[in-house]
This record gives structure tokens, sequence and C-alpha cells, in this order.
């Protein structure tokens, strides 16, 4: 389980549509990585505040996208209303993973990654390097 105190190996993958919106429907997002398949069905309604699984080794949640702005000393962050974004996170590292996304059974699109891992520290209470890869995946 990712806490946040600890560095961990892992592959992530933000999925949007090109005008960051995402449409109604029953969705199934299947994930196979280096041979291991996991299916999640998400409901959305328009209107969800955002749906997550953090019970590993595959997490996601579907929720809004969030934008920081800096004005001089000040960050401030927060939802951009109407926008969406599927975040899938693989821990470990997995060499090979597919995932394909379906809405009230039909097809939306399915993508092959091949991610290459770089060493990072993603915060100073981390008390060692690990390995992570992030990828983008615009769905048509």
């Amino acid at each position: 389980m990712l806490d946040g105190r600890t560095c961990e190996d892992l592959f992530e993958v933000v999925i949007h549509t090109a005008d960051e919106t995402w449409d109604q429907g029953h969705w199934k997002l299947e994930v196979t990585a280096d041979g291991t398949t996991t299916s999640f069905l998400i409901p959305f309604t328009g209107n969800t505040v955002g749906v997550v699984n953090n019970d590993g080794p595959v997490l996601f949640s579907l929720a809004p996208r969030w934008e920081c702005v800096t004005d001089g000393p000040n960050t401030s962050c927060g939802e951009v209303p109407g926008t969406y974004e599927l975040r899938v996170t693989i821990e470990g590292k997995p060499q090979n993973v597919t995932i394909n996304l379906q809405r009230d059974g039909m097809q939306a699109g399915t993508r092959l990654f091949l991610p290459e891992y770089l060493p990072t520290a993603p915060s100073p209470e981390c008390a060692y390097m690990c390995e992570r890869s992030k990828a983008e995946w615009i769905l048509p």
C-alpha cells in the first residue's frame, strides 16, 4: 500500500480525453501487467466526486483533475470543474502493461505500455531511492 512515507517502485498512467471531460456510463478497466490481469467496473454518472480503488497492486482513481497556480510566493491548488482523469497506478516495476477500456460494453481504447523506470525520491521523507515511470494516454 502506498502511504507517502516510503518510496515504492511503481508505474502510473494518467488517462483523459482531449477536452478532459469523461462520458457517463458503466466503464470497465482491464489492466494486464506482465501477464496478470485485473479488472474493475467503474460506474460514472457525470457528477461523480471520485471513484477509487486503494487495494493494490493495481490502484486507480477517476476524479476531477487538479491544477496548481503559483502567484509569486503563493501556490493554490484545486479541482478544475467539469474535468476528469483516470489515474492507474501499478505497484512494482512491470515491464509490459496493457490497459483496455470499455464503456457500456463498447471498446473505448486499448494501449500497450513498455515503461522505462528512473531512480527517484518523491519526497524528503523517503529513506531510499526507488524507480518510477509515468505515462499519459489521451483517449479519442
